[in-house]
C-alpha cells in the first residue's frame, strides 16, 4: 500500500496540458518515501523510468474526437487504440457519487456529466466522506471506454487527490 501512496503523490504532481493535435504524455516519477497521499489504485504499468506514462492532452480534445460526431466510427475505433488503458490526470467539477465511483463535469455547457470515474469501494467511500458535489477535484484514472450517444468518457482505476 505504501508504494501505491507514493505513486499517487507522483501522479498528482502538476500536469502540463498541450493543445496541439498530437498525442502527448508526461512521465511522473515516484515521490520520496515520506510523501503523504491517499487512495491510489494499484498501478500495473510503469514506463522504463519507473513513472506513470500520462496522456496530457486536455479533455476538450477527447470531447471533440470521441464524444462528438466529428469523425466516423471506424476512425474513432482506430484512434481509441492509442488511448485505451492509458492514464490521465484532469480536474473537473464533482457532480455526484455513483455506486461504482463518481461523476465529473468537465465542460460548463454539459447538462449532466462528462466523466464516469470508476473507483474501488473503499476509495469511493473515502471520497464521499471528504468531498461534496460542486467541488473541483483533481483525479487520475485509466481510459476504459467512451459513449458518443451520452457523451461520456468512462475512466477506471480512479483516484481523487486530497483537496
Amino acid at each position: 500500500m505504501r508504494t501505491a501512496q507514493i505513486l499517487l503523490a507522483a501522479a498528482l504532481a502538476a500536469c502540463t496540458q498541450r493543445t496541439d493535435s498530437s498525442p502527448s504524455t508526461s512521465r511522473s516519477t515516484p515521490a520520496p518515501a515520506g510523501s503523504d497521499a491517499s487512495a491510489l489504485p494499484v498501478v500495473d504499468r510503469l514506463d522504463a523510468d519507473g513513472g506513470i506514462d500520462f496522456v496530457t492532452d486536455p479533455f476538450d480534445r477527447f470531447y471533440e474526437l470521441f464524444l462528438r460526431h466529428t469523425i466516423n466510427d471506424s476512425q474513432k475505433a482506430s484512434l481509441w487504440q492509442k488511448y485505451a488503458g492509458r492514464w490521465v490526470r484532469w480536474t473537473g467539477k464533482l457532480i455526484s457519487f455513483s455506486q461504482s465511483g463518481i461523476t465529473i463535469q468537465m465542460r460548463e455547457s454539459t447538462v449532466t456529466f462528462d466523466i464516469s470515474l470508476r473507483m474501488s469501494a473503499a476509495d469511493r467511500a473515502a471520497a464521499e466522506k471528504r468531498l461534496h458535489p460542486g467541488q473541483r477535484v483533481t483525479f487520475i484514472g485509466r481510459f476504459q471506454s467512451y459513449d458518443d450517444i451520452f457523451r461520456t468518457l468512462y475512466i477506471s482505476n480512479g483516484a481523487v487527490a486530497n483537496p
